[in-house]
């Protein structure tokens, strides 16, 4: 009992230890907005972690799946806010003193001193101009647009919102702020036409097994052998054979703890995608597959992965996750087929408006009727920004 009394105590004290070098490394680099940061994690019901140096929160802001980030990096944003919402069409918003360009048709919100100070950008003018006239959007662009390092990105999906610096006071109160300046804009855009087939889905929280836990099973452990060792009763050994299994079938583990929600889903065999579609990229000598391999980050290697899951109720659903990073996740009710576009090719397609500036590398394509050649989107990643352009013909495109 001494020793089971030791064994105990000692997993206490370990256990002890290994949750105050963990809430160290945690808040390493970021100590003085932890309180805002464990506010932030509650109220999105999610969870909070370390991505490459970056402090990262993730869960749901009105059952709308929310990332928060704070980064110390020179060459990031201080603060980057991105949730999925029924968005189908670009608008850009940026300081006029640091305009990227992006977006073919400058707008105009009707609110001269905000025109002033920040540019509007899109390259779906009819849309970005039915969406900015409904009543709710300018109050919530003026206050997600609240100092000269701000700028806002709506695309498919998702709002993006990027603030150069940390907020120094009041962390918690301007991200919730920001939260639900976002969560105004997407319920306007419930109202657009076709949001309908934006389907987004909030983040699911996985259970895990805490340092607690750990403690309680090892002192178990622990009386169970010495109680086993003081009996010394001769026993066969059975052998326990335990079988490694993937949260899904066909995404490899490393993948599928970076995606959301993973669990009920599978990639897509080529059984799983449209005869015709599947055969068109075939015979253009690429691999017809759920997972693929490209570099979408532009980083010379074949290292980042695309997949297409699939779903027991056939709902579709694409993932790409580019340099580590869940960088795209969209549910599609249809989905003929998806394949990688080099960036070498795509000077030599035909777009539907601006074509795509200044990419960092391959393309994802998305055919959602194989029937329609203008029911592609192409998805590409532009200075670790998130950008898409529309073919003419997606068959005129050489997928790889």
């Amino acid at each position: 009992m001494a020793i089971v009394l030791g064994i105990i105590f000692g997993l206490a004290v370990l256990g002890a230890v290994i949750a105050l070098v963990y809430n160290l490394h945690k808040f390493s680099g970021f100590r003085e907005i932890g309180r805002d940061a464990e506010k932030i994690t509650d109220s999105l019901g999610g969870e909070m972690f370390r991505d490459e140096g970056d402090l990262v929160i993730s869960g749901n802001f009105n059952r709308l799946p929310t990332v928060v980030r704070f980064s110390n990096k020179e060459d990031v944003p201080g603060l980057n806010i991105r949730m999925g919402v029924p968005a189908n069409f670009t608008v850009w918003i940026a300081p006029r003193s640091a305009d990227p360009g992006e977006g073919r048709a400058v707008l105009r919100t009707g609110d001269p001193a905000f025109d002033n100070r920040f540019i509007t950008r899109s390259d779906d003018p009819g849309q970005a101009r039915l969406f900015l006239a409904l009543q709710m959007v300018p109050r919530a662009l003026h206050q997600l647009a609240c100092s000269s390092g701000t700028f806002v990105a709506i695309s498919a999906g998702s709002i993006e919102i990027s603030e150069l610096v940390i907020p120094a006071e009041s962390t918690a109160r301007h991200v919730l702020e920001h939260l639900q300046s976002v969560a105004t804009l997407a319920g306007a855009l419930k109202h657009m036409p076709a949001a309908d087939t934006v389907k987004v889905q909030p983040l699911h929280k996985e259970k895990r097994i805490v340092g607690r836990a750990a403690i309680v099973v090892g002192a178990i452990a622990a009386v169970v052998v010495v109680i086993a060792a003081t009996q010394r009763a001769a026993r066969k050994d059975t052998p326990i054979l335990a079988e490694a299994q993937t949260a899904a079938a066909g995404v490899l583990p490393v993948d599928a703890t970076r995606i959301a929600g993973v669990d009920g889903w599978r990639a897509a065999s080529a059984d799983d995608f449209d005869s015709n579609a599947a055969a068109w990229v075939h015979d253009s000598g690429a691999p017809v597959s759920g997972r693929i391999v490209g570099d979408f980050c532009g980083r010379g290697t074949d290292d980042d992965v695309a997949y297409v899951l699939v779903r027991s109720d056939g709902v579709r659903r694409i993932v790409l996750l580019a340099n580590g990073q869940d960088r795209y996740d969209i549910r599609y009710p249809t989905l003929a087929i998806a394949t990688r576009v080099s960036k070498s090719n795509i000077s030599r397609v035909e777009w539907l408006g601006a074509p795509p500036n200044d990419v960092d590398g391959d393309g994802l394509l998305i055919v959602r009727s194989a029937d329609d050649p203008k029911s592609s989107l192409v998805v590409f990643l532009s200075h670790g920004r998130l950008v898409t352009a529309v073919p003419t013909n997606y068959q005129a495109l050489n997928p790889e």
